[in-house]
């Protein structure tokens, strides 16, 4: 019989029945979709694994994903890389080539120049390339074109650099200058003719302006009286010039004075007794080599050394002045005895200075023991041996009060002419024909009877009239008995040679009938630092007036057989005092080439504890005791106005006027700045003042020196030599293949203006025959020299004989400019940003890449080098061979660095184009990398997941046919219960 249900037994059954029937839609849904469940839920217990996994695989896709467009960009680039190096190999090839061949060839330099362009072009091209609208090579600028050439034809680029005046910039910070700098930078700007320099009133304005820079200058155009003055335009900047804290331009010297010391910015002091004399010259890029006389004494000023010099008193060598030195911007003044014109001329055993006299040649040979003396007395004892005895002397030698050398022909009216040659007659600037009755009178300064002649020293050093007192503007004026008063008017030309003359003339009895000066009437002479007058007048009274007199001491009325000495002005020192670094230091000569420090001109605020002062209680000038300050907290200030530097420190301690006075020296001591010897311009209780170096900018084309007797002048010419000769009786010196040679035989020295002038020592040297030009105007002329100062090719555009003009950039002398503006635009427009990439979590690449980078920048100056300066002028390449082999070098190294390799512009930074695709081939094999490493984390991370949350359709499946199963023979049974009753059991 069946068994009976009960109602509980039923409810049981009815609910498994149901869970059967909930699992079977958990089993069809599985079973439907392949998952174990609709949400983590189903899973709860591996729910944080299985999100954790699937967040792994979405950041391994965002990488991927991300990689991909990195690869795009890194293969673009790679593309880019390769094809900047083949337009670059191809440039280099092809200047190889020329190098082998004809370099003066028209057609070859033109079509060198050409590819010079071509390669500029295509580098712009290629470091413009963009990915999706982003560039490549502009680092974070990406929306940014990085390159932009203000020009794409060679004829255009030749119109801005035309190699001469306007040159392409040589280094790398003035190749990507970008700078717009105003009067809030520089303060008021003036501009000095005579010296070729941009000065600022701030003294570190410019200390960001490298040397070969190309600038432009705005602001600066004036109108005064009827005259338009400007500097504004183009301008390449040659140099920084040197300079002292007095902003009076560094000048080469042999000694810059026993009392000269050092102060490194540590402290230590460095004296004349460890050192020796300091010599001062130039470098070809006019900065300041500083030589000790004493070997290896400066091994520890290493480049990057700040350090300063005081006590300097030089003795100013024959570069420094001449008697035409201008007495307006300069401290040192040459006249008479002091003239130093000769100086440095260099005379050598064997020069000759060689008399030609009807017919007859008499020769004087120099050797070590001989002196000026020898020189006047053997002019004076020459005689015509066809006269018969006594025969009279043929010529006269006199030194006049300019200290020049005069041979006047003694020969009667019947006489010859003497004609004066040989080296002797260069060096005292007195050659050519000198007829009958008249005098050859020398242009350069000769030495004292005396001296020695290869001693190259001159009647007495230059001396000073100390500080300027002289400007321009000042007048002197001079009165002749109770004749009307002259008044001259110095100007920024103004000599005190012209002061000299200028009182000499207004006395008509001091003139000779040529025009000549004699002993007689006035007479003026320098020495000890005074100048004096001599009235030989034999009548009237002198009266000098004005601020020039009153200046030289020399007001008032100077009677007739007396003599008025002015007061002596005092000594100059600190010709080389200031802040200076070393920029290089030659390990071999034990030689420092230095420049301003600029650092000094920063601002500077610290505890004033940490402030030392040292003060000079000895006689050497030398700061060597340690002042107590009283400071016990509080902050010192430094600041600058100008070129002053004041230091503040808080009120209360010691009363700095009580230690120090105006003029004497200072070591300040403890600062990140401002550490050095400075001399007190001004002091109070808590403050201390003192100048600094101003940093001014040198665009003239000559570095100013005079007595460059090693020079050689050379330039085409169609004066034909004689028949088996290099010689022409039509123009002094020698002519080989076309080419004309001159030297210290037929010009004696030759002396450099910043304002672009060639000065020969001897009078007329530089004419023909016929006195006309030689080299004539528009002559290219070659410069060289035993040092590359002031050497190099120059158009000659003016030719009087004896001084030579070139076609150069010359500035308008205009002071105090309140509105002057400089800048200059870089053509990368880009930034430096570092932009890194990361390829997957623990891995990033750097994938910088910007047009700045050396690698490219030294194409584009090499391009440039190249392609600048048109054929046949002074500036283009066919008279420039040596930009080849620069150009060669950069490209080389833009290709390949290399440590061992001299660079033409000193050291380069290392980047090359090997490394760039180095680094990009990397790049993409580290993303190649890092995808497979990702894809095959993804799949173990997908595996997990699927093993989570999937299920097997098949197990799904067998399982729901199970529970279906069940289920319909749970219904049959339920079924079977339903109809089972007490009426049904009983029937």
């Amino acid at each position: 019989m069946d068994r009976i249900s009960t109602y509980g037994a039923s409810q049981l059954y009815i609910s498994r029945i149901m869970q059967t029937q909930v699992r079977m839609q958990k089993e069809q849904l599985q079973s439907t979709t392949g998952y174990v469940t609709e949400d983590y839920s189903g899973i709860a217990q591996d729910a944080r694994t299985a999100i954790n996994l699937e967040n792994s695989t979405s950041l391994a896709d965002a990488f991927m994903a991300a990689n991909a467009s990195v690869q795009v960009r890194q293969n673009t680039a790679n593309t880019a890389l390769t094809a900047a190096q083949t337009s670059i190999n191809t440039l280099k090839n092809r200047l190889i080539s020329f190098a082998s061949g004809q370099m003066k060839d028209q057609t070859a330099v033109r079509d060198v120049q050409d590819v010079a362009m071509r390669t500029l072009t295509e580098l712009q091209s290629t470091l413009n390339t963009s990915v999706d609208g982003e560039y490549l090579f502009s680092g974070g600028r990406k929306d940014t074109m990085p390159v932009n050439f203000p020009v794409s034809k060679l004829a255009d680029f030749q119109k801005m650099f035309d190699g001469l005046i306007t040159t392409f910039p040589t280094l790398r910070g003035a190749d990507l200058l970008d700078t717009h700098l105003t009067n809030r930078d520089t303060g008021a700007v003036s501009f000095d003719a005579s010296s070729g320099l941009i000065i600022p009133t701030n003294a570190g304005a410019y200390a960001k302006v490298p040397s070969s820079s190309y600038v432009t200058i705005t602001g600066t155009t004036q109108v005064v009286g009827s005259s338009t003055l400007t500097n504004d335009g183009n301008v390449t900047i040659k140099g920084h010039a040197p300079s002292n804290s007095g902003r009076t331009p560094l000048v080469e010297t042999s000694n810059a004075g026993s009392g000269a010391f050092i102060t490194l910015s540590n402290g230590t002091v460095v004296t004349n007794a460890t050192t020796g004399a300091l010599s001062f010259s130039y470098d070809k890029d006019g900065q300041m080599v500083v030589s000790p006389a004493t070997g290896n004494s400066l091994t520890s000023m290493v480049p990057g050394t700040r350090f300063t010099i005081s006590g300097s008193n030089a003795t100013i060598a024959s570069t420094s002045a001449t008697d035409t030195t201008k007495l307006v911007g300069t401290n040192f003044y040459t006249y008479n005895n002091n003239a130093t014109s000769a100086t440095g001329l260099q005379i050598n055993p064997g020069d000759d200075l060689v008399l030609v006299n009807n017919g007859a040649t008499f020769s004087f040979i120099a050797t070590s023991t001989s002196t000026m003396a020898d020189v006047v007395n053997w002019v004076n004892a020459q005689v015509d041996p066809n006269v018969p005895a006594p025969s009279p002397s043929i010529a006269k030698a006199t030194v006049d009060n300019q200290g020049r050398l005069t041979i006047s022909n003694l020969n009667g009216a019947a006489g010859s002419p003497i004609t004066v040659r040989g080296a002797l007659s260069g060096v005292f600037g007195v050659s050519g024909t000198v007829n009958v009755g008249a005098g050859a009178v020398g242009t350069a300064g000769t030495p004292v009877v005396g001296t020695p002649l290869m001693t190259g020293v001159v009647a007495q050093t230059a001396t000073s009239l100390g500080t300027p007192p002289i400007a321009v503007g000042d007048t002197l004026s001079v009165q002749v008995g109770a004749g009307a008063p002259a008044t001259l008017t110095v100007t920024a030309n103004t000599t005190l040679t012209d002061i000299a003359q200028f009182i000499q003339q207004q006395d008509p009895s001091t003139l000779n009938a040529n025009g000549s000066l004699n002993t007689l009437g006035a007479q003026v002479s320098v020495s000890g630092s005074a100048m004096t007058v001599k009235n030989n007048n034999g009548t009237s009274s002198y009266t000098l007036g004005g601020n020039v007199a009153a200046a030289l001491g020399l007001t008032g009325t100077i009677a007739n057989g007396a003599t008025s000495t002015g007061s002596v002005q005092p000594a100059l020192k600190g010709n080389y005092d200031g802040s200076f670094v070393v920029t290089n230091f030659d390990t071999v000569t034990g030689k420092m080439t230095i420049a301003n420090d600029t650092t000094p001109s920063q601002a500077e605020t610290l505890n004033a504890t940490a402030v030392t002062l040292k003060r000079d209680t000895g006689a050497d000038g030398i700061p060597d005791t340690l002042v107590s300050t009283g400071m016990t907290g509080g902050s010192a200030t430094f600041t600058l106005s100008g070129d002053t530097v004041t230091m503040t420190l808080p009120t209360g301690g010691t009363d700095l006027s009580t230690v120090y006075s105006v003029g004497q020296p200072v070591t300040i001591g403890g600062t990140d700045n401002h550490n050095g010897t400075y001399e007190v311009s001004g002091v109070t209780a808590n403050t201390i003042s003192y100048k600094i170096n101003t940093d001014m900018l040198r665009v003239g084309p000559f570095l100013a020196q005079s007595g460059r007797t090693d020079m050689t002048m050379s330039f085409p010419t169609k004066v034909k030599p004689q028949d088996g000769k290099d010689t022409s009786p039509d123009v002094p010196g020698k002519i080989v293949s076309g080419t004309a040679t001159l030297d210290r035989t037929a010009f004696g020295g030759l002396s450099f203006t910043s304002s672009g002038n060639i000065v020969s020592s001897v009078k007329g040297a530089l004419l023909d025959s016929k006195s006309m030009p030689y080299p004539p105007v528009g002559t290219l002329i070659t410069l060289k020299g035993s040092s590359e100062v002031n050497a190099g090719v120059y158009e000659i555009t003016g030719n009087d004989g004896t001084t030579l003009s070139i076609r150069c950039k010359t500035l308008t002398t205009e002071t105090a400019m309140p509105q002057t503006e400089m800048s200059a635009q870089s053509w990368y427009k880009g930034d430096t940003l570092s932009l890194n990439t990361s390829i997957n979590q623990t891995t990033t690449i750097d994938t910088s890449l910007t047009a700045s980078d050396s690698a490219f920048e030294k194409v584009v100056r090499a391009c440039g080098i190249i392609a600048q300066g048109a054929y046949g002028t002074a500036g283009g390449l066919d008279q420039h061979p040596e930009r080849v082999a620069q150009a060669i070098t950069l490209l080389s190294d833009a290709l390949l660095h290399s440590s061992t390799t001299t660079m033409p512009f000193g050291k380069e930074e290392s980047s090359d184009l090997d490394g760039l695709q180095k680094r990009v081939g990397l790049n993409l094999a580290a993303i190649k990398n890092s995808n497979a490493a990702l894809t095959q984390m993804k799949s173990f991370f997908v595996n997990r997941v699927s093993d989570i949350e999937q299920i097997s359709s098949t197990e799904a499946i067998t399982a729901l046919l199970a529970d279906s199963q069940a289920l319909q023979t749970s219904y049959q049974a339920l079924a079977k219960m339903q109809q089972m009753s007490l009426i049904n059991f009983l029937k």
